[in-house]
Order: C-alpha cells, then sequence, then structure tokens
C-alpha cells in the first residue's frame, strides 16, 4: 500500500507542477499580446511550482490511546527507532515525524481519548 500511495502522490504532483507551467506559459502569452498581468501574480505561480516539486507525502496516524499506531509507524518505516514506545504501560504525548527515503513523512500523534493520566510534579 504504501508504495501504491507513493505512486499516487508523485503522478498527482507531477499533475500539478505541469498545470501550474501550462498556467504560467498562459498568462506569459496573454503578457505578448498586450494583457497586463502583475508580477506578484507570475511570483504566486512560480513560488507554487517550486512548493509542489519540494512538497513529501504527509501520513498521519491518528487513533485512541495505545491503539497501535506507533506499531504501525514502526511496521511502516521497516524499523524500531530507539523514540517509539511501543507498550501499554508507556506511550508517548509527543507528536513525532519519521522521515522515509526522504520521499515520505510518517506523523505519529499522542493518542486520543487517552485514559493515561499525566503525573504532575505539584511541588509539594
Amino acid at each position: 500500500m504504501k508504495n501504491e500511495t507513493l505512486e499516487q502522490f508523485k503522478r498527482n504532483q507531477k499533475r500539478n507542477q505541469e498545470i501550474l507551467k501550462k498556467l504560467l506559459d498562459f498568462v506569459q502569452t496573454g503578457e505578448k499580446y498586450g494583457i497586463k498581468v502583475e508580477e506578484s501574480l507570475k511570483d504566486k505561480i512560480r513560488n507554487a511550482m517550486e512548493n509542489v516539486a519540494g512538497q513529501k507525502l504527509k501520513v498521519a496516524l491518528v487513533g485512541g490511546f495505545s491503539c497501535g499506531k506507533t506499531s504501525i509507524a514502526a511496521a511502516w518505516i521497516d524499523r524500531l527507532d530507539k523514540s517509539m514506545k511501543i507498550d501499554h504501560q508507556e506511550s508517548s504525548d509527543a507528536v513525532k515525524i519519521y522521515d522515509i527515503d526522504n520521499e515520505m513523512e510518517l506523523v505519529d500523534t499522542p493518542g486520543l481519548y487517552g485514559f493515561k493520566q499525566k503525573e504532575h510534579d505539584s511541588g509539594k
């Protein structure tokens, strides 16, 4: 599934770049025929082209407390990172982002609806 999803993302990314290139060409053709186009519009199109080219697929794992999000992340990236806490007694309350082959970001979120209570030092 990871490969299919990533390949579809890349196809969409390429298509979006092509559409933006056609839009920029269209605007520039209009200028050749005397249509005034603000430079800021062309800059926005160029910036969009750069942003689309540099994007990574982002997948967020969202779910309840201790339901296997981090286990899915570990399986997806084919490794167990030292920061991954996979235990029903020990879970993370922080968002972790794992870079996969510099093409995709896997976002492991803390559990929703958690029954685990954080103990805070009340200073007493």
